[in-house]
């Protein structure tokens, strides 16, 4: 909470949202395109806002052939921050192999 009460610590967060409406777009010029590379969508488990809301491994797995999916459990909106060791351990776990083709 400290660092979000420093002048101007919103300001990297802003944008993500601001381009929801061009990410809408691609999403629906994609539409049927599948995205190849290993992908995974994680989210905060306690985040109603997502996981309540949508079944987010079933909108993924519209979007991606390689998917994991996975809820960061006991943990809000932004999971990365709240439990950064979890997330990390999951993105190797994901590539670990992975040969970029």
């Amino acid at each position: 909470m400290r660092a979000y009460k420093r002048p101007g610590a919103a300001r990297g967060a802003r944008p993500d949202y601001w381009a929801n409406a061009g990410d809408v777009a691609q999403d629906l010029a994609d539409v049927g395109v599948k995205i190849v590379c290993p992908t995974m969508a994680s989210w905060g488990g306690d985040f109603c806002a997502v996981g309540g809301i949508f079944d987010m491994k079933a909108v993924w797995e519209g979007m991606a052939s390689s998917l994991r999916a996975e809820p960061i459990a006991h943990r809000g909106h932004l999971p990365q921050e709240e439990q950064p060791e979890r997330v990390y351990e999951l993105l190797v776990n994901l590539l670990r192999g992975w040969t970029g083709t």
